[in-house]
C-alpha cells in the first residue's frame, strides 16, 4: 500500500500495513486522535506527503527525520518544535487555520514569520548551515 487518507473521519485509531517502508503518502487530517507524539510514524522512511492537521499531535518533529518528506501540513496541531530534521520538505503548512485556542503549532508559525518568504529555506540556513545539508 502506497498511501493511505482516511481524512475527516472522526477516528481515534488507525492500524497501519505491516509494510511501512512503503507507504508515500499519509492523510489522516481532522480525527479524534487522541494525544500523542509523532514517534508511531518514524518507520515511514518513504513518506513524501503527510497531513496531519487538525489532531492533538504533540512535541517534535524529529521522529520524521529519516523521511523523505516534500508536503507536512501540521496546522492546529501541538507540534511546537523540530523543523530542522525536515532538510527536504518543500512545503511546510504549519498556520493555526481554525484558530484552535493554545494550538502550539503557532510557535513555529512566529518562528518562521521572522524570516519571510520562502521562510522555510531562510530559517534553515540562518540556523542550522553548518548543522544539515541543504
Amino acid at each position: 500500500m502506497k498511501s493511505i487518507t482516511y481524512a475527516d473521519n472522526h477516528l481515534s485509531e488507525v492500524v497501519f500495513p505491516p509494510r511501512n517502508e512503503q507507504l508515500l503518502l499519509l492523510n489522516i487530517a481532522a480525527n479524534d486522535f487522541p494525544p500523542q507524539n509523532l514517534s508511531i510514524f518514524n518507520k515511514f522512511i518513504n513518506l513524501q506527503y503527510f497531513d496531519i492537521r487538525v489532531n492533538r499531535f504533540y512535541g517534535s518533529l524529529e521522529p520524521l527525520k529519516k523521511t523523505k518528506l516534500y508536503f507536512i501540513d501540521i496546522s492546529d496541531t501541538d507540534i511546537d518544535s523540530g523543523l530542522e530534521y525536515l532538510p527536504n520538505a518543500g512545503r511546510i503548512h504549519l498556520s493555526s487555520v481554525l484558530g484552535r485556542e493554545g494550538a502550539k503549532v503557532k510557535i513555529l508559525e512566529q518562528e518562521l514569520r521572522k524570516y519571510g518568504e520562502p521562510a522555510k529555506d531562510k530559517w534553515r540556513k540562518y540556523n542550522y548551515a553548518n548543522l544539515l545539508p541543504l
